[in-house]
């Protein structure tokens, strides 16, 4: 069985660190593969949003055009959508779950993310933003 980490810097206005958060989930190795997936489509926009807003260019378009992927969250959270924060992951019996992914605040940036296997001697697969 296998979970996702993600791997990123974080801090405040005066500070920043990188730290890791795992994930809750546990799933089988191509779920989790579908997964990591999904978290870089959600990382890609949320860095293209970032990039739009810097040089005032219609972002909103291109958040919309993302809204039928299946890990895309409709709504508001904290004043923000919530999309921004959270994401659908595929779960083992093929339903979708929500997942707040703890990478996604102000000051935070993903760096990159991996399956972790769970279980000893299985080897992990990683993607570099």
């Amino acid at each position: 069985m296998y979970t996702i980490e993600g791997f990123y810097t974080t801090g405040d206005s005066f500070n920043t660190y990188d730290t890791s958060s795992v994930l809750d989930g546990v799933w089988i190795l191509e779920v989790a593969k579908e997964n990591l997936r999904r978290i870089k489509e959600h990382t890609n926009l949320r860095r293209a949003r970032d990039n739009y807003i810097s040089i005032a260019t219609d972002w909103k378009t291109h958040v919309d055009s993302k809204k039928n992927e299946l890990w895309f969250i409709e709504g508001t959270s904290y004043g923000m959508g919530k999309w921004e924060m959270n994401i659908k992951l595929l779960e083992n019996d093929g339903s979708n779950k929500e997942y707040h992914l703890p990478w996604c605040g102000y000051f935070d940036h993903l760096t990159s993310a991996k399956v972790v296997g769970i279980q000893p001697n299985v080897s992990d697969l990683e993607f570099y933003v």
